[in-house]
């Protein structure tokens, strides 16, 4: 969702049976080529029928932080420090318009509308399975106020997920980010994940190995959640412990 719609089909390609031979494969949907609210049934029948071709069951990962961004400035960032300085700034702005832990109540249902549009893309395209960050803090203080309204969202949330048979899933956040700039997003800790996802029957766990080894503690996360009968999606990176610098394994 971050690369033209052309470019689609070759990734399809490249990971599904003619290809690496991968069982699933994750779209990022964000703007400015897939974003919830410019998204069309069309693409979504389109997803579908790649996915199908190419033998891969398709997962979502709702990830709305380009929202407002120019086509070109997406496609420079990380490659340039203008760029990626200038991305920095309008995703810590957009905290204001799209968080499911947002203290203001409109902000907060915005984003859970956003989700939900998100969840009629997943109905289209065949996906069994979203994931989503957990939402972001605006001052430290107010911690466990956020958190408190994101566990809200995803009350709220669940039972439009329990109907249409598709899973949701909280991603662990790390506390350095890409280019070395701090993170404002949960959840950072096993507890805090947990309590989003506690009894929520549609509402699971997606673990980042990368994310959780920043803060140097993806064993005792793992081994915190792996029992619960909630973990149900991963992304598998690396990194040295000091950002989140997304390497190979290993």
């Amino acid at each position: 969702g971050e690369f033209p719609q052309a470019e689609w089909e070759a990734e399809f390609r490249t990971f599904g049976k003619f290809g690496q031979k991968a069982s699933h494969i994750e779209a990022i949907v964000n703007y400015p080529y897939l974003g919830p609210l410019d998204y069309t049934a069309e693409q979504g029948q389109l997803l579908r029928k790649y996915a199908e071709e190419n033998g891969l069951e398709l997962t979502f990962h709702l990830l709305p932080n380009q929202r407002g961004l120019s086509k070109k400035l997406s496609q420079e960032m990380f490659s340039s420090q203008i760029a990626t300085a200038e991305f920095f700034e309008h995703e810590r702005q957009l905290q204001n318009t799209f968080n499911i832990g947002h203290l203001d109540e409109r902000v907060r249902q915005q984003s859970r509308d956003e989700i939900l549009t998100a969840l009629q893309m997943a109905k289209d395209a065949g996906v069994a399975l979203i994931t989503i960050h957990g939402g972001a803090y605006i001052d430290e203080k107010d911690y466990t106020k956020h958190l408190d309204a994101s566990r809200k969202t995803l009350e709220e949330l669940n039972p439009f997920f329990a109907q249409a048979g598709i899973k949701l899933c909280v991603e662990n956040l790390p506390t350095i980010g890409h280019g070395g700039n701090p993170i404002r997003e949960f959840p950072k800790t096993a507890g805090d994940l947990l309590y989003l996802v506690d009894g929520l029957s549609n509402i699971g766990i997606c673990m980042d190995t990368g994310h959780a080894n920043v803060p140097r503690g993806v064993i005792s996360f793992y081994e915190t959640i792996k029992s619960t009968g909630k973990f149900w999606d991963m992304h598998l990176h690396d990194n040295n412990g000091d950002e989140d610098s997304h390497l190979p394994i290993g």
